[in-house]
């Protein structure tokens, strides 16, 4: 005699407020990144090129202490909000179909990444 297995009810109407949540902490951590990235372009020194060495143009050969502070900063909240994020929808997932948000752990790395980079520029500045 065959026993039949009861087929699967999916009782889920679509993402939760948890599960939006974890989404919109990955835009802000994301855009947090973003405004990183030109935090640096500002922040960084100069290039002294040739042509500016023929003209005589004065060049900025250190980093700017108030933004490289920042972008220090953001990056470790960057990688705070990557990690609280990752916990909280590891913490949720409950089924096989439920899917580790890549974008977050790719946040994760590059923000560990950009704070050693940063800190020994951060501790010469200060």
């Amino acid at each position: 005699m065959e026993t039949e297995a009861k087929p699967f009810k999916e009782r889920r109407k679509g993402p939760d407020i948890w599960a939006r949540m974890v989404g919109w902490l990955s835009l802000a951590g994301w855009l947090t990144f973003i405004a990183v990235l030109v935090m640096v372009q500002y922040a960084r020194p100069e290039m002294n090129t040739g042509l500016v060495r023929y003209h005589g143009i004065e060049v900025r050969e250190e980093w700017l202490p108030r933004l490289s502070d920042m972008i220090f900063i953001s990056l470790w909240f960057c990688c705070g909000l990557s990690l609280f994020s990752m916990m909280f929808n590891r913490k949720r997932m409950r089924r096989k179909t439920d899917t580790n948000l890549f974008n977050l752990i790719l946040l994760g790395l590059l923000s560990v990444v950009g704070v050693l980079l940063m800190f020994p520029v951060v501790t010469s500045v200060s």
